[in-house]
């Protein structure tokens, strides 16, 4: 393995520390069968507060989407593989490896990751250079987050809510107030073991399609907050540039 280095640029995306625990499990026989996920990540995320304007949120787009699970090559060669096919690597994205008896992989999971979320609040800044132009917080008081990345390309991404708040954080120039109504969606009181919030996506070669589920809870349309939000959300990440100075 040649040698590299991480670059921080820019103010840091925490607040303060954060406690997260993490355990990592590899399928040793993905080169024959795919009964398991090829990686499989399970984490735990406790009290985390983040910031994130516009460029930094759509840095992490683009992490997800160009980076996270991309294709690469073991650092070693399997003996075993070797002794079958001495052309053979392991990839995380590879769908041409069989599994056993011949058949033909389709759309198994090269990478599932799934995080438990405790006290995790996410700030969001409409402007890079401003302070006061907050726009939301959402907090993730007891969630759950899965994302599953598959062969063919295809992603299924579900967060799943016992207790979820959503505040709007904007204020007005005038008097520095809030909104008469600032929080958007807010746990019950009673939540229990009950579902709140549920959301999914499917990301296909073609489509990608969303559901959204609210359960037993009172959600407040704001329309302009909400239509800020959504162009937020739906920015899109910039395309990965190659450095032709790196050999």
């Amino acid at each position: 393995m040649s040698t590299y280095m991480v670059q921080k640029h820019g103010p840091s995306l925490l607040k303060n520390h954060c406690h997260l625990k993490l355990q990592v499990e590899r399928n040793l026989d993905s080169w024959k069968t795919h009964n398991v996920d090829d990686i499989s990540v399970h984490g735990v995320l406790t009290k985390l507060e983040v910031e994130l304007n516009l460029p930094q949120y759509r840095l992490i787009r683009g992490f997800l989407s160009y980076n996270l699970g991309e294709e690469i090559n073991d650092v070693y060669e399997s003996s075993i593989l070797t002794s079958i096919n001495r052309d053979s690597t392991l990839s995380l994205n590879s769908s041409s490896v069989g599994n056993e008896g011949g058949e033909a992989n389709v759309g198994f999971n090269n990478l599932s990751i799934t995080f438990d979320l405790q006290d995790v609040s996410v700030s969001l800044n409409q402007l890079s250079q401003s302070n006061n132009d907050s726009l939301a917080c959402i907090n993730f008081i007891k969630s759950t987050l899965k994302v599953d990345s598959k062969s063919d390309g295809s992603q299924d991404i579900d967060l799943i809510s016992h207790e979820i708040l959503i505040t709007d954080t904007r204020k007005w120039l005038q008097n520095e107030t809030t909104d008469v109504f600032v929080n958007i969606i807010k746990p019950m009181k009673e939540c229990g073991s009950i579902i709140q919030a549920e959301v999914h996506s499917r990301s296909r070669e073609n489509n990608t399609q969303f559901t959204i589920l609210l359960n037993n809870m009172r959600c407040m349309m704001i329309l302009d907050w909400l239509e800020i939000a959504r162009d937020f959300i739906l920015q899109i990440e910039e395309h990965p540039t190659l450095d032709t100075n790196v050999s």
